[in-house]
Parts: structure tokens; C-alpha cells; sequence
């Protein structure tokens, strides 16, 4: 299952990168939040807005992960990406070094 290439492309533009910041600022904004007001909002609040921070920079994340369905990759491009994931499953086995 893809997200719709159309409505991905109008939302996020193939050169602009602002669903990738999304994933990498809302923790940091969480974070800044909580750090600089978070004894005057309370322990709820803070609870709430880490949750939240982190909730949607995961969902950013997935959409980001959906839509490498919809880029393109060449025959030689898709071979290094096995090799490279193959590498990695050996690695981490303790079996290529």
C-alpha cells in the first residue's frame, strides 16, 4: 500500500525536504518546549506534548518510508541497495567482516 503519488508530490514537492525536517524537528521542538516551560505547564502538558512531538514525527516518518515506493531507482541503483542491505543482515550476524 502507497500513499497517492499525486497528493504526496502537491504536499511535498520531490526538491523540497520540509517532510524530512518534520521527522528530525518536532522531537527537538518537543524537547525545547518542555525544557524551557515545562514547570510552569505542568506534568500533564509536558507529558502530552512529548507524546505528541514524537507521535508525529513518526507519522512523518512512515508517510517519508511510504513514499520511497514512488522514486525512482535504476537496475544498478537497486543492486547496490541489495548488496548494501545484505552486507549489513551479515554484519549483524557476526558472519562478514
Amino acid at each position: 500500500m502507497s500513499a497517492d503519488p499525486g497528493l504526496m508530490a502537491t504536499l511535498f514537492p520531490e526538491a523540497d525536504f520540509s517532510l524530512i525536517a518534520v521527522v528530525l524537528g518536532m522531537p527537538l521542538l518537543g524537547a525545547a518546549v518542555n525544557g524551557i516551560w515545562g514547570k510552569r505547564l505542568g506534568k500533564e502538558a509536558v507529558r502530552l506534548m512529548a507524546l505528541t512531538a514524537v507521535g508525529v514525527s513518526f507519522l512523518a516518518a512512515v508517510v517519508t518510508f511510504l513514499d520511497l515506493g514512488s522514486v525512482g531507482v535504476d537496475a544498478h541503483e537497486r543492486r547496490t541497495l541489495c548488496l548494501g542491505h545484505s552486507y549489513c543482515s551479515q554484519v549483524q550476524r557476526g558472519r562478514a567482516l
